[in-house]
């Protein structure tokens, strides 16, 4: 807001010290100067209330986080295992049907060596922990779906009685609230993550 400010006064000064203008010049002048800024004051109003919506679209908003009582810090997936299974899952899921059909055992671990993991075990550990993150997720983001649905019956006291005691279970499986937060925003990611760690026991 205030480089909206600085820019409407500049142009307002502009518009006064125009040498040789006419009056009604100068007035049109001012007119375009006050179109222009309640438009940008106007576009800035938007952008502040589609912020604020993208932010209402959050599953695991803080307000969201602060309901559940979500206390664990320490991330279950670390970036660099996400990075790892990102790159990995993007390279698997770009295969065609033939070269997946293809794809012997050896292809596959060198494929897993590739993304960026030092060895199978730790990478099929990581794929593990996405893949049954997947599953968690999944039952998190119904179960407390079905709690903000219901809170109308069962009243506030009771709605954030029910979330705390959820948000306690979700504490004991050990995840953080940006744990939760990779799973959704990497859907796809975890679902290949899936497919391929069937794959390698089978």
């Amino acid at each position: 807001m205030k480089k909206l400010a600085v820019l409407s006064i500049t142009a307002l000064i502009l518009a006064f010290w125009s040498c040789g203008d006419s009056v009604d010049e100068t007035k049109k002048q001012l007119n375009q100067v006050k179109k222009e800024t309640e438009k940008m004051a106007e576009d800035a109003k938007d952008s502040e209330k589609a912020e604020e919506t993208e932010k209402e679209k959050e599953t695991f908003s803080e307000e969201t986080v602060n309901l559940l009582g979500l206390s664990v810090t320490k991330r279950m997936i670390t970036d660099k295992e996400w990075e790892n299974a990102k790159r990995l899952s993007e390279h698997y899921g770009n295969l065609s049907g033939e070269e997946l059909k293809n794809m012997s055992v050896e292809d596959l671990n060198n494929m897993i060596l590739d993304a960026g993991f030092t060895d199978l075990d730790s990478a099929k550990a990581t794929l593990k922990k996405i893949s049954g993150g997947r599953d968690d997720l999944l039952s998190i983001v119904m179960r407390v779906g079905r709690m903000e649905s219901r809170k109308v019956l069962d009243g506030e006291d009771s709605f954030k009685k029910q979330m705390k005691e959820y948000g306690a279970k979700i504490n004991e499986k050990g995840y953080s609230p940006e744990d939760l937060r990779m799973l959704e925003a990497n859907a796809g990611a975890t679902v290949e993550a899936t497919k391929i760690l069937y794959r390698l026991d089978n």
